[in-house]
């Protein structure tokens, strides 16, 4: 039962590092200045949403 609640925790703690990387992925063309390059942008921009929703989903799911 311990264990379970550890898991559960630790997956909703790597849910929000998700999230915060997927954002960090669609800020960053534009902070590191090569928001110029378009296959870089845009692969940063869906990637970065892409990780972002599946974090927001490890976050908001239920324990059951």
């Amino acid at each position: 039962m311990v264990t379970y609640f550890l898991t559960f925790k630790t997956m909703k703690t790597c849910g929000w590092l998700c999230v915060i990387v997927g954002i960090w992925l669609i800020i960053a063309p534009f902070a590191l200045g090569y928001s110029t390059v378009a296959a870089a942008l845009w692969n940063d921009i869906i990637i970065g949403l892409i990780v972002a929703g599946a974090g927001a989903y490890m976050c908001s799911s239920k324990k059951v």
